[in-house]
């Protein structure tokens, strides 16, 4: 999205500005400024978008100084890459990403929260030192405590 705004924003001052290439880089500086406070003030998964947007304009308009009748046809293939990209990784990540694994990940997850779960009980009913020590450096995680809750 945020290649996008950039791409519109650029076009937008170059077509305001062609003919002063210096104010057209003011311009550009002040858009990527704009786009940098813009982004420091609001969420993470937003803050990225005016950051690339702001950066995405300054690569257009320095990249298309010298023709910049040609500042549309680059604006579109610098959308078109970053589409790409991302049609690419989809890709990659459906073809090569094991799914076997997932599940492998979960149950280890939920014996991980069922062993602290009951190392907290160990903890509340008041068992010994030595005890909580055999169940927090128990043989593997899930025996260990296990075996202990028992």
């Amino acid at each position: 999205m945020g290649t996008f705004i950039g791409c519109v924003g650029a076009l937008v001052i170059i077509i305001a500005t062609i003919r002063a290439p210096l104010v057209m880089l003011l311009l550009c500086c002040i858009w990527a400024g704009f786009c940098t406070w813009v982004s420091s003030l609001v969420k993470v998964e937003n803050a990225y978008v005016w950051g690339l947007a702001g950066y995405t304009a300054l690569i257009i308009i320095v990249s298309t100084q010298g023709a910049p009748l040609l500042t549309p046809q680059f604006a579109v293939e610098r959308c078109s890459e970053i589409v790409l990209g991302i049609v690419c990784a989809i890709v990659a990540d459906l073809l090569f990403t094991p799914r076997s694994i997932k599940h492998h990940i979960d149950s280890s997850l939920e014996g991980l929260l069922l062993d602290h779960y009951r190392l907290l009980q160990l903890c509340i009913r008041g068992a010994s030192r030595e005890e909580l020590d055999v169940a927090w450096h128990g043989q593997s995680a899930t025996a260990g405590i296990g075996a202990l809750a028992k």
